[in-house]
């Protein structure tokens, strides 16, 4: 009898080892794939964050053609609106004499 019992544990064995390498050949896949859609949604937010503070920018621009400094006030506009894409170069202070023409 004992035979027979070491053929069933014998299986359990094998059913056990295969389950473990069927994992280990799906879990890179997994990764891979988890790590694309992770990264695909911080794409798309960057995305979304560059075109608001675009449209913030080109709102300013055309709200202050032709008054002094425009160009001041539209890179002022897209930097304080480029917070969601974590550009931190607003606190940077823009003067008229740092603009080369």
């Amino acid at each position: 009898m004992s035979g027979i019992y070491a053929l069933k544990n014998n299986k359990n064995i094998n059913r056990k080892a295969q389950a473990i390498v069927e994992f280990a050949l799906v879990l890179p896949i997994l990764v891979a794939l988890m790590m694309a859609i992770i990264e695909f949604g911080l794409l798309f937010k960057n995305y979304l964050g560059l075109n608001h503070a675009l449209n913030k920018a080109a709102k300013t621009a055309s709200l202050s053609r032709g008054t002094a400094n425009a160009d001041l006030k539209v890179i002022k506009a897209f930097l304080k609106n480029c917070y969601i894409i974590n550009i931190q170069a607003y606190n940077h202070h823009f003067t008229s004499s740092k603009i080369v023409r």
